[in-house]
């Protein structure tokens, strides 16, 4: 049976809401929720439902403290209502003797690790990204080459303000220190920040790079 990841602790807030509502699409279309089910038991709905108010709480202005616990209360919730819609797949694939209906849930597998260096890996020190003259809309990324061959990198975007978190998304997962990125929107402002990614967990977002693509 797989064990599936369903902690989410180093999801950022933006990273969370985001995931939330892939999860909700994904639980939608389910054979387990196609038939009539308790009102107890999570799904999409729900799901939404968190990411919505989550979104909600993370634009409010200010950083006092009451804004501060009900971020992390959402959060908490969040994480207890898709493990608890997880529990109800993972009964009904055993009731129906199909592990597969876990393979597509957009969870990873929790794999354990026996690396003899677990150490995080490293923040990214040099993010480097610059508009692609001859290409409209499209940018090139170069970072310090500190992954190697056992991890990737993330690159997330942002077009709103990059102090709020809701406003960076995940572009792609990469394996190359250089690499290009199309389809962007001409004549705007984005913001990047990249992480290294390995089996031991992520590394810390590297500073903000603004580029204005042409």
């Amino acid at each position: 049976m797989y064990n599936l990841q369903t902690g989410f602790k180093n999801d950022t807030d933006g990273d969370l809401i985001v995931r939330l509502r892939h999860l909700a699409a994904i639980f939608d279309g389910l054979d387990a929720y196609k038939t009539e089910i308790p009102p107890w038991i999570p799904g999409g709905k729900q799901f939404r439902e968190h990411a919505d108010r989550l979104e909600e709480v993370v634009n409010l202005p200010g950083s006092d403290k009451t804004k501060e616990e009900e971020r992390i209360v959402i959060r908490e919730k969040s994480v207890r209502t898709v493990n608890l819609a997880v529990l109800y797949v993972t009964m009904y694939s055993e009731h129906h003797n199909d592990p597969t209906l876990l393979e597509n849930l957009g969870l990873e597998v929790k794999h354990r690790n026996y690396s003899r260096d677990p150490r995080l890996p490293e923040k990214v020190e040099r993010l480097i990204v610059k508009d692609d003259i001859e290409n409209t809309g499209a940018i090139w990324v170069q970072v310090n080459n500190g992954f190697g061959k056992k991890g990737s990198l993330e690159l997330q975007i942002a077009d709103g303000d990059p102090a709020n978190e809701a406003s960076w998304r995940t572009v792609d997962h990469y394996f190359t220190c250089k690499f290009d990125v199309e389809g962007l929107e001409p004549v705007k402002r984005y913001h990047f920040r990249a992480r290294f990614k390995t089996a031991a967990g992520n590394g810390a977002w590297s500073d903000i790079a603004n580029v204005v693509v042409s």
